[in-house]
């Protein structure tokens, strides 16, 4: 009768832990939620008339966003001027909503408003990293207007060529890193074990 009033016990421990936990994310939910309403209001106040469009894509357009470990992903289509134009302000924004809306969350990422920026112009001449390259189809089917005009239309559909030479340097891109942090580690074991020996031969 232990073993089972025990497990039962534990059972509706595990539930409650669970049921928590939903619970808090549903709350958390809507501070997201809170988050990407004030930044866009806070973004259409700071440049007026020239935001042309508001896209969000990854976890949250997808519908499988996860409060405290995703990120959201918000690119800013403007209608005139150039990226760097708005990056910096753009970003000082957000870092402030999520100061104000997020900070008492546990967050698995140090940025989780991400943003990008762009013009309709770089979009219209293909010099533009919104949707270009092998995310192409992705970002059609991913993404959503959450302000202004959908430009998806507008953005050039890419050749083969384009599409694996996009992956390519993505995939490389990757793999420097790892390196990078492969090396990195290397140096460190070496610097610690050289450390270690020389303990052991004072001692």
């Amino acid at each position: 009768i232990g073993d089972v009033t025990w497990a039962r016990a534990n059972s509706e421990s595990i539930f409650y832990r669970i049921a928590s936990v939903r619970f808090d994310n549903m709350q958390n939910l809507e501070k997201y939620k809170q988050a990407i309403d004030s930044f866009l209001g806070r973004v259409n106040s700071e440049f007026r008339d020239n935001v042309l469009s508001v896209l969000i894509v990854g976890s949250w357009a997808r519908g499988d966003f996860i409060p405290g470990q995703s990120d959201v992903d918000i690119n800013i289509v403007m209608k005139t001027g150039k990226e760097s134009d708005y990056e910096k302000q753009v970003r000082e924004i957000a870092g402030n909503i999520q100061n104000e809306f997020l900070s008492g969350l546990h967050q698995l990422k140090e940025e989780v408003i991400g943003t990008s920026v762009t013009t309709i112009e770089e979009i219209k001449s293909g010099s533009s990293y919104l949707g270009g390259g092998f995310v192409y189809y992705d970002f059609l089917k991913s993404s959503q207007v959450i302000f202004g005009e959908d430009i998806r239309n507008v953005i050039q559909v890419p050749s083969d060529d384009e599409i694996y030479a996009s992956a390519k340097d993505c995939m490389d891109g990757i793999l420097n890193r790892y390196t990078f942090v492969d090396e990195l580690l290397k140096v460190n074991f070496e610097s610690s074990s050289t450390h270690f020996v020389k303990r052991e031969n004072m001692a």
